[in-house]
């Protein structure tokens, strides 16, 4: 069929990857309920071994970029406030960023005007952030002040 002969040439179907990472792949894909949303790569590169008999910090980084590329997890290696965090949740990201977009009316008139900024002028307070976020997610807050 057309879809296997497009599946057998696009490249990124033929990416090989070591079996010993499904179990990390399984955990993303079926046990996040279980995970927090966000986690250090030094956690994920210290369990690595014992989830997937990894051995170098270079091999977990290596799977972790692999996930990424899946969408599986998000990790920001070019951004130096962020290279440290993991976000296993991605749909957990894109509903408190989505609230940036998208901010449910508030009973707060303290926030218009800087509704307003963000949407006129593209700038973000802190304090709207943390307003919104925090009715979104417990550890968003924890994520924001994080290794600043």
């Amino acid at each position: 069929s057309k879809v296997m002969e497009r599946v057998n040439k696009d490249s990124a179907m033929q990416v090989q990857v070591p079996l010993k990472w499904l179990p990390f792949t399984n955990l993303l894909q079926q046990h996040t309920e279980r995970l927090p949303t966000v986690v250090k790569l030094n956690e994920i590169t210290k369990n690595a071994g014992r989830l997937c008999g990894i051995q170098s910090d270079e091999e977990a980084h290596r799977m972790v970029e692999f996930h990424h590329s899946l969408g599986l997890l998000l990790h920001f290696t070019s951004t130096p406030a962020l290279c440290n965090n993991v976000v296993v949740d991605v749909e957990w990201l894109l509903t408190v960023t989505s609230a940036l977009l998208h901010p449910l009316s508030t009973k707060n008139p303290q926030f218009s005007k800087h509704f307003c900024l963000l949407h006129t002028h593209g700038i973000l307070l802190e304090s709207l952030a943390m307003h919104i976020w925090s009715t979104r997610c417990s550890q968003s807050s924890k994520l924001m002040t994080d290794e600043r």
